[in-house]
């Protein structure tokens, strides 16, 4: 794989943090257009018409190489995660950094919803090179509530834009009613990245939750989830 240039973390940090409807950051072509072209052609088949497709099941089938790998490795990078803490003005340095994978969207996705508090930050990275699609369907909307006409922000999603933010209810001990987010529906492709910077996880065993300074996790006893790692400084 030839070496491409992804994040430019000093423009990132350089983004405004917009408040309104709550804290976030837009980066629009954080991915440069030859980069995005190079990850499309490395782009999972499986996951090309599918809305998810767990990450360990397409390493597995071989899927997962070249310029898009390049990517997953950069999102879970140390680089970003601080230069997400000094935007924000917050630590993440006791948390998973969970990836998801999507790569379209159908009619039942984009439901209004608030992020579990124990999300702290999170990230979405747009991988569609273009938008040939009418109307706002499949744009990422912050609401200032639980209707899709309370607008707050309404955000393109496709070309490399990386759009990240915090929050609320991670640092309002979950009372907050803040943080809805959605998108209007759409069918057909909607490639993206989401980064997620979370406390805890659910073990698929037991059906409880597993937090990050809980010692079966810091001996390796607890096995992470597909697309989790566990992203605490050493």
């Amino acid at each position: 794989v030839g070496v491409i240039r992804l994040i430019d973390y000093n423009a990132l940090k350089a983004c405004e943090v917009l408040k309104s409807p709550f804290n976030h950051v837009v980066y629009r072509r954080a991915i440069p257009t030859d980069a995005l072209r190079a990850i499309n052609a490395d782009f999972p088949n499986s996951l090309a018409t599918a809305a998810h497709v767990d990450e360990e099941v397409l390493v597995k089938a071989g899927e997962i190489g070249g310029h898009f790998k390049a990517l997953l490795d950069e999102l879970r990078s140390s680089a970003l995660r601080h230069a997400l803490e000094g935007i924000f003005n917050v630590s993440l340095a006791d948390t998973f950094t969970r990836v998801t994978l999507r790569g379209a969207t159908s009619k039942v996705d984009g439901r209004i919803h608030i992020d579990d508090a124990s999300k702290r930050v999170s990230v979405l990275v747009y991988l569609n090179e273009d938008w040939p699609f009418e109307g706002d369907g499949g744009k990422l909307r912050l609401l200032t509530k639980r209707n899709f006409n309370a607008l707050g922000k309404q955000y393109e999603a496709f070309g490399g834009d990386l759009l990240a933010f915090q929050n609320p209810d991670a640092y309002n001990g979950g009372k907050v009613n803040a943080g809805f987010h959605g998108f209007l529906p759409h069918e057909g492709a909607r490639r993206a990245v989401q980064v997620n910077y979370q406390t805890r996880f659910k073990d698929s065993r037991t059906g409880k939750f597993v937090y990050v300074k809980d010692k079966r996790v810091t001996s390796g006893r607890v096995k992470l989830p597909g697309g989790v790692t566990l992203s605490r400084d050493r």
